[in-house]
C-alpha cells in the first residue's frame, strides 16, 4: 500500500509545469503510467489531501477584468464558514462599494455605488454564465480543492499531447470531442494535479454551450500546516463575454470566530429584470 502511494507522489512529481518533467514523461509509456496511478487512486489522495477548516477570514487582492471592457483592481474582505455561508465585502480606497452574501441556495449583493440590490438562486446565476456553479464549487475554488468532481462517477487518467490528467471522458472519445468531431452533451471536466494532491489546473468546457471555466492556482503557502494556493486565476468564456478575475490572499486566518454583516436596507432599489 505505501509502495503504490509513493509511485503516485512520484509520478506527480514528474506533472508539475516544467519543460525538463514533460520530457521524462513524454519516455513513459502509457500503460505503464496507468497501471501505477489509476484515476480513482489520485481521487482518494485528493480527498485525503483537501483544505479543511471551519471558518476562513482573509483580505484578498482582487482584479477583475471582461472583454466588454471593464478593468478594475480592489481589495475583498472574504469571510467564509464552512458548508454554509461566504460573505465578500469589496472597497476601493476604502470605499465600500460591493458586498455579496452567497448561501447554499442562493446569492445576494448590494451596489452600494449605485444603491441597487439583487436576490436570486445560484441556479439563476448558473444559468446566466453557463458554467455549472453551486455553492461547494464557489466555496472549493476560494480554497483550491477540486470543484465538480464526483468520486461516484468514472474519471480517466489521461496521457495526451505530452500532458497528463484527470479527465471525466475516456481518451479515446477525447480527441474526437477537442476536434469537434463529436458532440457531447454536457461538460467535460479535466484537472492537472500537482505535487500536494491539488488541482493547479481546472478546465471545465461544454462544446455544445461554447462556454467554458479555467482555474489556474499556484504560489502554495502554508498555514497551520495545511496548503492554499496564494494565486488563483479563473477564466469564465460565455458567448457574450469574457470574465478574468485574479485573486492573491493576504492576511489569512482560519478557524477563528467570524460575524457575517450583510444587509440589505431600505435605501437600496433592486436590479430591474
Amino acid at each position: 500500500m505505501w509502495s503504490r502511494y509513493v509511485h503516485i507522489l512520484l509520478i506527480l512529481l514528474l506533472l508539475v509545469s516544467c519543460k525538463n518533467k514533460k520530457k521524462i514523461l513524454k519516455d513513459i509509456e502509457a500503460a505503464d503510467l496507468k497501471a501505477k496511478m489509476e484515476a480513482s487512486d489520485v481521487i482518494t489522495e485528493m480527498k485525503k489531501n483537501e483544505f479543511n477548516f471551519t471558518t476562513l477570514k482573509a483580505i484578498i487582492k482582487t482584479k477583475f477584468k471582461t472583454s466588454s471592457g471593464e478593468n478594475q483592481s480592489f481589495k475583498t474582505l472574504l469571510l467564509i464558514k464552512k458548508d454554509s455561508a461566504i460573505e465578500a465585502n469589496v472597497t476601493y480606497l476604502n470605499i465600500p462599494i460591493l458586498s455579496t452574501l452567497i448561501t447554499r441556495d442562493s446569492i445576494k449583493f448590494v451596489n452600494r455605488r449605485e444603491k441597487k440590490y439583487f436576490v436570486g438562486s445560484i441556479a439563476s446565476v448558473s444559468e446566466y454564465f453557463k458554467v455549472p456553479v453551486d455553492y461547494h464549487n464557489i466555496e472549493n475554488l476560494l480554497v483550491g480543492n477540486a470543484i465538480s468532481i464526483d468520486s461516484t462517477k468514472d474519471h480517466y487518467l489521461i496521457d495526451f499531447e505530452e500532458e497528463v490528467y484527470l479527465s471525466s471522458i475516456k481518451k479515446s472519445e477525447l480527441k474526437d470531442i477537442i476536434d469537434n468531431k463529436k458532440t457531447l452533451d454536457g461538460w467535460m471536466y479535466r484537472y492537472w494535479i500537482n505535487e500536494y494532491f491539488r488541482p493547479g489546473k481546472t478546465i471545465l468546457n461544454n462544446p455544445k454551450k461554447e462556454s467554458s471555466l479555467e482555474i489556474i492556482q499556484k504560489d502554495y503557502i502554508q498555514i497551520e500546516g495545511q496548503e492554499i494556493p496564494n494565486h488563483t486565476t479563473a477564466v469564465f468564456s460565455n458567448p457574450y463575454d469574457t470574465i478574468d478575475i485574479k485573486l492573491n490572499y493576504n492576511k489569512l486566518k482560519l478557524d477563528k470566530p467570524i460575524e457575517f454583516k450583510f444587509d440589505i436596507t431600505d435605501k437600496y432599489e433592486p436590479y430591474e429584470e
